[in-house]
């Protein structure tokens, strides 16, 4: 998938990825307002040794080194029960030595003689307590431990830099970064679940899945178009529909190692679009000035009828296949954009029983003789079984796949079904495409 497709797939699913960035926001609100706060105290400590006024610089220098060295030790001792039993007396704390410790982080500060004591409490002016005594309280420890073994003072000496103030804002939760979090982890999992979904559902999103996921050849794509969302009709002559299809007459009638005379037009699935396509094609040849014919075969779901504005009374397949004569050319319904029609009518009979008898052959074969091309328009192949009786009275067959609809396996199955019986399947026509999907360059088109 480019950039394009990323794209189309999450326009498709911002629905899913909204509701999931507004409850991550929410639940992120949620913990905001019932969190307990904390807050954050910090002091820091200077470790300094006593140096002489007659010492060289290169002894005062080596009692940096030394009070530096003995900083991470301090840092150990800052937790300890001998430094933290004093402070809990002290301020009368209600807690162990261990619960007071896990609220202490005392960490040094690097290249320098310098250690912090960090204090996070739910009380603020406690935090800030707790910190600066237990920094008095290491103090006097480190004085008592490090003094001379005849009683003299300490060399070490730690002093606090400055008192600790009180925090005014509490450390968590802190609501932007909350937001932050909860609003990202929405939209992580919306993006993933859309993801999943799509790779999930096998239903063809551009020309190139076909190609990817098929061994036929896409024959021609035509744009989606808004106008045919209520069902099949006339496209508009000047639209992208419409030009797509004179490319689909000039592969048919020049790309082809021979012209097929009488074409079957069905698809995997139902609502794929194949009578736009039927109707598109015919009235894209008619163009031409070549004689062109549409047969309603479908006779479960008629539509050509409808798409030309046929006439009432005019002769219809159920009709003709129990006649014992073919009518007249000029007795058969002619539309203004010089396609003659055949719509279905009606039967109460099985359909495949009609389409599928030497009655259907014998009228194919007369009408291949009197039209240039005849176009057959029929039922979907996973539906009913009358697509793949009939492929066998065509020359060759086009699958139409509509974007959305079918799923690549759809085709597959469909291809099977129809090279089971030996026909001859020119290729696949994706309907519904995308804007700026790649369409087919190929110079011919074998049967598949």
């Amino acid at each position: 998938m480019g950039l394009r497709e990323y794209g189309r797939l999450l326009r498709k699913g911002w629905l899913t990825i909204s509701i999931l960035v507004a409850v991550g926001l929410a639940a992120a609100a949620a913990v905001t307002v019932t969190a307990v706060p904390e807050y954050r105290a910090q002091t820091t400590v200077l470790v300094s040794l006593t140096t002489a006024s007659s010492q060289s610089t290169a002894e005062v220098g080596a009692s940096f080194q030394s009070a530096e060295a003995r900083v991470p030790s301090y840092v150990a001792l800052a937790t300890s029960a001998s430094v933290l039993e004093p402070v809990i007396s002290r301020l009368g704390l209600d807690m162990s030595v261990s619960e007071l410790a896990s609220e202490i982080t005392a960490a040094p500060m690097p290249n320098t003689a310098i250690m912090t004591i960090d204090v996070v409490d739910a009380d603020g002016e406690r935090a800030a307590q707790i910190a600066d005594t237990v920094a008095a309280s290491l103090t006097q420890y480190v004085r008592d431990l490090e003094g001379t073994s005849d009683g003299g003072p300490s060399r070490v000496n730690l002093r606090l830099l400055e008192s600790t103030p009180v925090p005014a804002d509490p450390l968590t939760p802190d609501l932007p970064v909350y937001l932050l979090i909860g609003g990202a982890t929405g939209l992580i999992i919306g993006i993933g679940i859309v993801a999943l979904r799509h790779l999930r559902d096998g239903r063809i999103r551009s020309a190139a899945d076909v190609a990817a996921g098929t061994d036929m050849t896409v024959v021609e794509s035509l744009p989606y178009d808004p106008a045919l969302r209520k069902g099949p009709e006339l496209v508009d002559e000047d639209g992208a529909v419409a030009e797509s299809l004179r490319m689909l007459r000039t592969t048919l009638l020049y790309g082809t190692p021979s012209v097929p005379r009488v074409v079957l037009v069905t698809s995997a699935r139902d609502g794929d679009g194949k009578s736009v396509v039927v109707a598109g094609l015919a009235s894209s040849i008619a163009q031409l000035g070549r004689s062109v014919l549409v047969v309603d075969a479908n006779l479960r779901s008629p539509a050509m009828g409808d798409v030309f504005r046929t006439p009432r009374g005019a002769p219809t397949l159920v009709q003709l296949l129990g006649s014992p004569a073919l009518p007249a050319v000029n007795l058969l319904a002619r539309t203004a954009e010089g396609v003659t029609v055949i719509p279905a009518g009606r039967t109460t009979n099985n359909p495949s029983n009609l389409v599928g008898t030497p009655a259907m052959e014998q009228l194919l074969s007369q009408l291949a003789k009197r039209f240039d091309h005849v176009l057959v328009d029929s039922p979907a192949v996973l539906t009913a079984t009358d697509s793949v009786l009939l492929s066998k009275l065509a020359d060759a067959t086009l699958l139409v796949a509509g974007v959305g609809v079918s799923a690549t396996a759809d085709l597959t199955t469909a291809a099977e079904r129809l090279r089971a019986v030996r026909s001859g399947v020119l290729g696949v026509v994706v309907t519904r495409a995308p804007k700026g999907s790649p369409a087919p360059t190929a110079p011919g088109v074998p049967f598949a």
